[in-house]
């Protein structure tokens, strides 16, 4: 992961832009890859963005479904086309895979906050990563809740889930005359 050493917007590396070479090698012998970035926002939300579909309706489905944007409200929106942070170039370092798709998810800055115990350096949020304080006394829940949901979607995508197309078991097919 890169992270500045101080915030400055002329320290700023863009997903266009990364051409670090762990970073690069990472992708390209990859099927796929989901990458973390932050936006500025007032409320704690999550913007799924990139190229590859399937795996963002995974990623929506498991913060949905499992209660997390519910229950800590959290905003989880997939990127509309045409948004500036929906990932969709191919330039973008997760979409720099073997399929030419990954997913990336934009972390607003309230919700990574709330995901640390102290959010003033990048050393602080190192070692206060999930680990609740008096300014962020759930750290635990949003940072687990994060990162089961990422694992809950991968795993579902690399069973080959969509959840575009989940039906119940006895449920006739849509597509067929009835």
């Amino acid at each position: 992961m890169f992270e500045a050493l101080a915030n400055s917007s002329t320290q700023h590396v863009t997903s266009t832009h990364c051409n670090d070479p762990a970073a690069v090698a990472v992708c390209a012998g990859n099927l796929y890859a989901v990458s973390l970035h932050g936006f500025s926002h007032t409320a704690k939300k999550i913007i799924i963005g990139g190229r590859d579909e399937r795996l963002k309706r995974n990623l929506y489905e498991a913060f949905t479904a499992s209660g997390f944007a519910y229950s800590l409200v959290v905003d989880v929106v997939v990127a509309a086309p045409g948004d500036p942070i929906n990932g969709d170039d191919a330039r973008n370092i997760v979409n720099r895979t073997r399929t030419g798709a990954g997913a990336q998810l934009e972390i607003s800055t309230p919700l990574r906050e709330a995901m640390f115990g102290d959010f003033s350096t990048g050393a602080a949020r190192r070692s206060t990563a999930g680990v609740p304080s008096s300014d962020s006394p759930k750290a635990d829940l949003y940072w687990n809740g994060v990162v089961k949901n990422v694992r809950r979607a991968i795993v579902n995508h690399e069973m080959g889930k969509d959840p575009f197309y989940l039906q119940k078991p006895n449920d006739p097919d849509p597509n067929l005359p009835s």
